[in-house]
């Protein structure tokens, strides 16, 4: 193969920009796969829900719908809400 750097499958030299996307890319599955498996269940190490932007999301569409909107405002009603749902 002869030439310096790493080569892409189709022969041409990746380059140091396609170097650091790979690493950067890889580094981050690392992160979010540490992140995860230290996850107890559902609960993410910070004790939150995992995936409590779209719980979020969920809850506000449901309580908008059933014609609930001041619970969007009130703090701890929305916490019940949203540990109902959860």
């Amino acid at each position: 193969m002869g030439g310096r750097g790493e080569r892409a499958r189709n022969g041409r030299d990746v380059g140091l920009p396609g170097r650091f996307a790979i690493l950067t890319a890889a580094a981050g599955l690392v992160v979010v796969a540490v992140y995860l498996l230290s996850s107890p269940g559902l609960i993410d190490p910070t004790g939150h829900v995992v995936g409590r932007d779209f719980l979020n999301l969920r809850i506000a569409g449901e309580l908008l719908n059933d014609g609930r909107m001041p619970v969007l405002f009130d703090g701890e009603a929305y916490l019940v809400a949203s540990a109902a749902a959860a």
